[in-house]
């Protein structure tokens, strides 16, 4: 009987084994199917690095376009050289000042670790100067009659919101690869969500619109645009293709 049993308790064993690796593989495979699964549902993101992970130094043109004025002292110097940018985006400084003395000094862009909706990090934009505006842009393939949507996480701290300052998004529709044609696809000005006040403080808050592409659209600028000053922290930025646009004859 001892003999019986010792043979047959390390087989139930051995099964015992055995159903519980298939069952944990099939469990396995489950979750890597539905994984799988979702991400195929997953609308693809036409915005490059739009949660703001990747960032590098800024090249010596970028550094330039800083100080355009005059060259940086010691002290902004500094600064530019420390300074971080994300992958796939950049920078346009414009607005009244543009024909006066305006430097690094006005402008703040920050991988903050600590403002963030996901990920590891938001883009932090700080505009000191209220004179100038900055726009952070990003150019992406589309195609003519299509619609497209664009969404967004925002958070703001004291943003003048006195027209024509404060927030605006605008996409900007080109027939030619690498220019634009002044043809805006869609606006969307966000300075218009607190029109009662002259700063508007506001926490994480998803803002979405959608556009249509006119005919011979290539590429789309995405524009976000500060406009005087305040401190703006963007994230999650998506763009998405909806699908074509069917033309309905009126008869």
């Amino acid at each position: 009987m001892d003999n019986l049993r010792s043979r047959i308790v390390p087989g139930m064993i051995a099964c015992a084994l055995i159903w519980l690796g298939t069952s944990a593989w099939a469990q396995s495979q489950a979750k890597g199917d539905g994984a799988l699964a979702a991400a195929a549902q997953a609308p693809t993101n036409l915005v490059a690095n739009g949660g703001f992970e990747q960032w590098r130094a800024l090249t010596r043109n970028e550094k330039q376009s800083f100080n355009r004025s005059r060259q940086p002292n010691q002290q902004e110097q500094k600064m530019l050289d420390g300074m971080q940018w994300p992958d796939g985006w950049f920078l346009w400084i414009g607005g009244v000042a543009q024909a006066a003395q305006w430097s690094v000094q006005d402008v703040g862009i920050l991988a903050d670790k600590t403002e963030k909706h996901a990920g590891s990090c938001s883009i932090q934009m700080d505009n000191r100067n209220h004179d100038i505006s900055l726009s952070l842009n990003q150019r992406f393939d589309a195609a003519p009659n299509t619609r497209y949507r664009i969404t967004m996480w925002l958070k703001g701290d004291h943003i003048d919101t006195y027209q024509p300052k404060g927030i605006l998004v605008s996409t900007i529709a080109s027939s030619k690869p690498g220019k634009d044609d002044n043809s805006q696809a869609g606006r969307l000005s966000l300075d218009t969500q607190f029109p009662a006040r002259k700063e508007a403080t506001f926490d994480w808050q998803a803002f979405t619109y959608t556009f249509d592409t006119p005919p011979q659209t290539r590429t789309i600028m995405l524009c976000l645009e500060l406009r005087g000053a305040g401190t703006l922290w963007v994230d999650d930025v998506q763009g998405t293709e909806l699908g074509k646009i069917i033309a309905v004859e009126s008869f």
